[in-house]
Parts: structure tokens; C-alpha cells; sequence
């Protein structure tokens, strides 16, 4: 990360403090929105392959609920995921470029996997409604063949890309996630970092116990964003079914309060 150093410029005493509470308003706003993308991918993966075992409407709507609760929109998958993260790295580099530890190359490895997890993520959310539509529609008989050829071909795509780019985009942000990890916990325990191998920091009892702590309040804030938006904030809840808002209710509430207990 030596071309990161060149941007580097002296700072004062002022400067730094200023700096640090510019991260921390910084990651009050990345920390929050990337625990409820992961939290909110892996329920919606886990719910769509309930659907495909029980055949339960109520998962299927549920698992396609979750992840447009989460993902809002592309814009906000910039703004309050990948930007936070890009300022972060250019503060940490003003704070530590004198200090031989890994955390702004950690930050760097982070930046690249969740920039291509919420990539996989975004696409995965949709393909799945894509998908949804396709299922929805019925083929006029008097469609020629080329057209429904097309269709038939659009349709297993946006299935293939609903299944597996969900599963994938998970996989690779949470490496990210696990970067992220490694190079705040570096950063606050500089006087105790010991300074192992770059892999080997990685696997750090201190580095693998705080991801637990981020894994386990990204599924409770999750959860509890899933009952806020549900419950009070739809606007159209004298058009929801009763008995789909108490399966929500008590699915999140029970998964909520196990990983609070974590």
C-alpha cells in the first residue's frame, strides 16, 4: 500500500483528533448497513430454500421481502456501503502510515470483496424478482416459437442467477467482512498486536471471536429491522395478510432473540 503513503500529509494534533471522529461517524453508518446486508442475505438464501422444500408461500414471499427490506436500492448500496468503506481506508491511512501493521491493506482486501459481494447481492435481488414475474406468467398458446424460446431462456437464467448469486455474494462478503474484522482489530490493538503473518492474523483468537460478536449483532439487527419495516413502517397494511404478518412477526422475533442471546 505504498501508493496510499504518497497521499498522505502531515497532520496536526487537531487534525487527528478530527479525524477520529470522522471515523467513528463514518463506520456508525458503514458498520449498521453492511450487518444488515449479510444478515439479510443469508436469511433470505435460508428462507428460499425452506420454500423449496416445503413449498410454503409464506417463505418464498418472505425470503424476496427480506432482501428488498435490506438492499433498498442500488444507490444505497454505494453510498452507505462501499463510500463509507473508501473514506475509511484514506483515514486510516492518515493515522497509521508511520505504523507497520496491516490494517489498511486488510481495509483494501475488504474494499475489493465487498464491492464484488454487493455486486452478486444486487444482482441476486433482481434476478429474484425477475424470476418471480417469469413464474407468474402464463405462455399464450399463440406464441411463436422463437418468443418462447426467448422466454424459456430468460426464465432459467434469472432462476440460475436468483439461486446461485445469492449463495455466492454471501460467501464473498463475508470474507470481506472477515478482512474488515481483522483490520479494526489490529488498529485497536496496536499495543497488543503482536504482528503475525498476514494469513495468520486473519485466524487470531481475538480477530475470530470479534467476527462472531459482528455475525451474531448482523443477524439481531436484521431481524429487528425486519419487524420495524413490516410492522410499522408499510404503508399498505390494510392490504397485508394477517396471517402472513404473524408468521413474519414470530420468524423474526424467534431468530432475533437467539442471536441477541449470542
Amino acid at each position: 500500500m505504498d501508493f496510499l503513503d504518497k497521499l498522505v500529509l502531515p497532520q496536526s494534533a487537531e487534525h487527528i483528533e478530527l479525524l477520529h471522529y470522522m471515523l467513528i461517524l463514518i463506520l456508525a453508518v458503514f458498520v449498521p448497513f453492511i450487518s444488515i446486508i449479510f444478515g439479510g442475505t443469508f436469511a433470505s438464501i435460508h428462507y428460499g430454500k425452506k420454500f423449496r422444500k416445503t413449498k410454503s408461500l409464506y417463505y418464498k414471499k418472505f425470503s424476496k421481502d427480506i432482501i428488498e427490506y435490506v438492499t433498498v436500492n442500488n444507490g444505497v448500496g454505494v453510498i452507505l456501503g462501499l463510500v463509507p468503506l473508501l473514506a475509511a481506508i484514506l483515514i486510516f491511512a492518515q493515522l497509521l502510515h508511520t505504523a507497520q501493521i496491516q490494517t489498511v491493506s486488510f481495509l483494501a482486501l475488504s474494499f475489493a470483496f465487498l464491492l464484488a459481494g454487493l455486486f452478486m447481492i444486487y444482482t441476486y435481488r433482481y434476478s429474484m424478482v425477475l424470476s418471480n414475474v417469469f413464474e407468474s406468467v402464463n405462455l399464450n398458446t399463440n406464441i411463436d416459437k422463437d418468443s418462447e424460446e426467448d422466454y424459456r431462456k430468460i426464465k432459467a437464467k434469472s432462476s440460475y442467477l436468483s439461486l446461485n448469486y445469492g449463495k455466492s455474494g454471501l460467501v464473498i462478503l463475508f470474507v470481506g467482512i472477515w478482512f474488515y474484522v481483522a483490520a479494526i482489530t489490529s488498529a485497536t490493538s496496536f499495543t497488543s498486536w503482536n504482528f503475525p503473518g498476514f494469513i495468520t492474523s486473519l485466524a487470531t483468537p481475538k480477530v475470530l471471536l470479534n467476527l462472531l460478536i459482528f455475525i451474531a449483532f448482523a443477524f439481531t439487527l436484521t431481524n429487528a429491522e425486519i419487524l420495524f419495516i413490516h410492522l410499522y413502517w408499510k404503508d399498505s397494511k390494510q392490504d397485508e395478510d394477517v396471517s402472513y404478518t404473524k408468521f413474519v412477526k414470530d420468524t423474526a422475533s424467534k431468530a432475533g432473540l437467539k442471536a441477541s442471546i449470542i
